[in-house]
């Protein structure tokens, strides 16, 4: 152990480009040590949102790095280079990694390469992907990282198998949940600016989600969903914010409908997630996979917006098992239109109990929390 009075110096690591709620989650990490007096370096691709929005806020970036994945190795080798360089530089107390691409080259600079330096390395897993029992990854989870960190205990269980071969020690992984984003904390938004834009009256039922699109979030099944309560006769209108891969089939599949065409709204990149999220009448987390700790729960339920979300990651604990919202199994477009229609139909109630969601969310998912859990694990692992 070493001095907790100590500044340290933490190099955090990231491969995005665009914006979502990882590196939102890593960045504000970074504000929050620094604001501890703690000497914190980003490491993500230059010219992408991550680098603009870290140093506006003040945070060193070190850019000279592409994260374009294991698998290209050339890329690899070059990012292992330069990141060797940083720790050279930096000298850092710990690295902090946040994705395979960025992981794979830390491991690389810090342990395997000719002249490694061998500083603390921490990996935390922001999603439920599946991890694969291979060769490579039991030689990183039992090799090269030093630390497992995970944002939902139900992360844990994707590493079932390196738990079985001993590779990790379930009791030694921290949960760290995502918080809730500070921004949202004292927000007035205005909810009814969303329904100006879309010129959509307040009779009609309004659902969607603030959300990448990729097919991994499942927006595929909210429409799905759509469509049989359209037919049904509700008056509903989804808005679906956010871009991604999936953006064209999406829009494809609500064109084909002669009910959905004129009530899917595709929004794009949004920066006013508030106002956009407390407009809906009902916030819907379609996920078949991937999201661990839901903005999309924790920013309707801040606000007291109802929330309809499948059964991924820690989104039935916020949901308090059911208490504070409708939680339904993933890929099973019936079962969200059955939980989004039985909500449109008992809306105060509804927004009662997201409101009682939305104190134990607050209290719960701090900054504060996420940032002193992160210290503690530092110091633990800290060179002397």
């Amino acid at each position: 152990m070493i001095d907790d009075s100590r500044a340290l110096t933490i190099v955090h690591t990231d491969f995005h480009r665009g914006w979502g709620g990882q590196i939102n989650q890593v960045l504000t990490s970074c504000i929050g040590l620094a604001r501890r007096g703690h000497r914190v370096v980003l490491a993500v691709p230059e010219g992408g949102t991550p680098a603009e929005r870290a140093r506006a806020a003040g945070i060193t970036v070190f850019g000279d790095v592409r994260f374009r994945g294991a698998g290209k190795v050339v890329s690899l080798l070059r990012d292992a280079l330069a990141l060797r360089r940083l720790i050279a530089t930096e000298h850092p107390d710990i690295i902090h990694s946040h994705g395979s691409q960025d992981t794979w080259a830390v491991a690389l600079a810090n342990k395997i390469l000719p002249g490694a330096t061998h500083v603390p390395h921490l990996l935390t897993r922001h999603n439920t992907k599946r991890v694969r029992d291979h060769v490579f990854n039991r030689w990183l989870l039992g090799r090269l990282i030093d630390r497992l960190i995970v944002v939902a205990p139900e992360v844990l269980d994707r590493y079932r198998p390196f738990v079985e071969r001993g590779l990790i020690d379930p009791a030694r992984v921290p949960v760290l949940p995502s918080p809730l984003r500070p921004d949202l904390l004292d927000v007035v938004p205005d909810r009814q600016k969303l329904r100006r834009e879309l010129q959509i009256d307040d009779e009609a039922l309004l659902v969607g989600t603030v959300a990448r699109l990729v097919p991994d979030k499942g927006q595929r099944f909210l429409l799905a969903a759509a469509d049989t309560l359209l037919a049904r006769g509700l008056n509903l209108h989804v808005v679906l914010a956010g871009d991604g891969s999936d953006a064209a089939p999406l829009q494809a599949l609500a064109a084909a409908s002669a009910t959905l065409a004129k009530r899917v709204h595709f929004l794009g990149y949004r920066s006013d997630v508030a106002d956009i999220t407390a407009a809906l009448d009902i916030a819907v987390l379609p996920s078949i996979d991937c999201d661990a700790s839901s903005g999309v729960v924790k920013e309707a339920l801040a606000l007291g917006v109802p929330v309809v979300a499948t059964d991924i990651g820690a989104a039935r604990a916020m949901l308090g098992d059911g208490a504070f919202g409708a939680v339904v199994a993933p890929a099973d477009a019936l079962a969200l239109a059955e939980a989004i229609g039985a909500v449109a139909g008992q809306l105060d109630q509804a927004r009662g109990r997201a409101a009682a969601g939305g104190v134990a969310i607050r209290q719960h998912y701090t900054v504060e929390r996420l940032v002193a859990g992160l210290e503690a694990v530092y110091r633990e692992h800290a060179r002397r």
